[in-house]
């Protein structure tokens, strides 16, 4: 991203500080909009993007009802860190909803990834939550081309493994995502852990033509004082997840659709957060990432499942972080994080060493 583009990012935010900077915009009306802007840096590319802009209407009055649209952002995953089904930078057009019923939670939208090839997103999360835990599901699916209109039901309770058995039965422009995912608090400790799963050799003799795509993570967060804040996770994304050239993969705009650490890799972090002022978080990390030498949109052969993930020569990433939280106003809140680190095996040459640095920052508004 050249220098114009940097300075329409500062005058974004120069304008953002000055218009809402008051704590009237953040009202208690049925009418909500939310602009998110993101700034990132790394490998010497620079780009500034339009993260979220979207407006979402309370129904009934109640604040777990709603319908919402424009250019959207999901983030779901009970990781604190790391994600895997549905994380991204880039806003998609769409429209959703959301609501609750006998105790369970739902969101469900449906996003244009490109209108010339009728590439569609569609999501739905469901979420039961106790006392003792929370407990849910969500699925992605990635359609383009040749799907029937019954794939768009809205019906948040309808897989869309069934939805492509009833109407897509032979159809192979789908790639379904679903992930199961639990938190269990445990006095300050809070335990959390989710499964995805893209393909899966169910039977052993499906091992043979089918990949085991599929990740996994497991993290806590633990409060032991009311400013400090420790978490931990772990992550891991098996080659081949996220593949699908029928449907252009899980790429949205260049970037993965989720699971941002990449297919055939390992992922280490921890980060302690601490709260100086009630405006103003600062945070220090700590990043191990061991990545393989296969990566998205490779071809697959069944050797991939016996191998250990990550395979082959492994490149890692030795990194730290620092990063905080502003919250200038109600309305507005900046957010950033810089990562540096050694690299191990860079390229996946045996001896080879390199720098890694990126920055990200963002800055989120409340519109009214």
């Amino acid at each position: 991203m050249r220098r114009n583009s940097l300075l329409a990012f500062a005058v974004l935010v120069l304008c953002a500080v000055q218009a809402l900077s008051s704590p009237a915009w953040a009202g208690s009306e049925p009418l909500h909009a939310d602009l998110v802007v993101t700034f990132r840096a790394h490998d010497g590319m620079q780009q500034v993007m339009v993260t979220k802009l979207a407006a979402e209407y309370e129904l009934f009055g109640s604040p777990h009802w709603s319908i919402y649209a424009g250019l959207l952002n999901h983030r779901w995953s009970v990781g604190e860190l790391a994600t895997l089904v549905l994380d991204t930078d880039h806003g998609y057009p769409g429209v959703g909803n959301r609501g609750e019923l006998f105790g369970i939670e739902w969101d469900q939208f449906a996003a244009v990834l490109d209108l010339s090839t009728r590439r569609l997103l569609l999501g739905h999360r469901l979420q039961y939550v106790t006392e003792r835990a929370i407990f849910g599901v969500s699925e992605t699916t990635v359609l383009q081309e040749d799907y029937s209109l019954g794939m768009l039901l809205p019906i948040p309770i309808l897989s869309y493994q069934i939805s492509q058995f009833l109407f897509n039965q032979w159809s192979q422009q789908i790639d379904n995502f679903s992930n199961i995912f639990m938190e269990i608090p445990l006095g300050d400790v809070n335990l959390y852990g989710e499964f995805m799963v893209d393909h899966l050799a169910a039977y052993p003799w499906d091992r043979l033509r089918l990949p085991q795509a599929y990740g996994y993570l497991l993290g806590f967060v633990w409060n032991p004082a009311p400013q400090l804040r420790v978490v931990g996770e772990y992550s891991k994304v098996n080659p081949y997840t996220g593949t699908h050239s029928e449907t252009g993969h899980y790429v949205y705009k260049g970037d993965l659709l989720g699971f941002r650490q990449q297919p055939d890799s390992e992922l280490y972090q921890v980060q302690v957060a601490y709260k100086l002022k009630p405006e103003l978080t600062i945070n220090l990390g700590g990043v191990v990432h061991r990545k393989g030498e296969w990566y998205l949109g490779d071809p697959w052969d069944s050797s991939y499942n016996e191998q250990p993930v990550p395979s082959g020569v492994i490149q890692t990433t030795y990194g730290l972080t620092v990063g905080g939280t502003y919250q200038m106003s109600e309305a507005v809140v900046f957010v950033g994080e810089l990562q540096g680190g050694r690299i191990v095996n860079a390229g996946h040459q045996e001896g080879q060493a390199d720098w890694h640095a990126a920055l990200k920052a963002a800055v989120q508004i409340s519109l009214f």
